[in-house]
């Protein structure tokens, strides 16, 4: 009985591979949350956040910081008394 044949791999890059534009370790996310790196890696590991995905960490992040009270990081503001609208 012959084996099945595999299909040929594509050229490129391997299934699961990603282009990645910036990286951000856990060293960092635990600065920004005010918290070690070993408790950042708990709450990953729990699902309140995906490590790969900075749009869900700084979600998290802010969050917290929401929650004692303290300015929100990664989103922009605008200094007071500055004006955008067209002269």
């Amino acid at each position: 009985m012959p084996l099945p044949k595999k299909k040929p791999q594509k050229a490129g890059r391997k299934k699961g591979t990603h282009n990645r534009l910036i990286i951000v370790t856990y060293q960092e996310i635990a600065d920004w949350a005010r918290l070690s790196v070993r408790t950042c890696q708990e709450y990953a590991y729990r699902g309140y956040f995906d490590p790969r995905d900075l749009e869900s960490v700084l979600q998290w992040i802010n969050t917290r910081r929401q929650a004692a009270g303290k300015q929100m990081i990664g989103i922009p503001t605008k200094p007071e008394g500055s004006d955008d609208s067209p002269s």
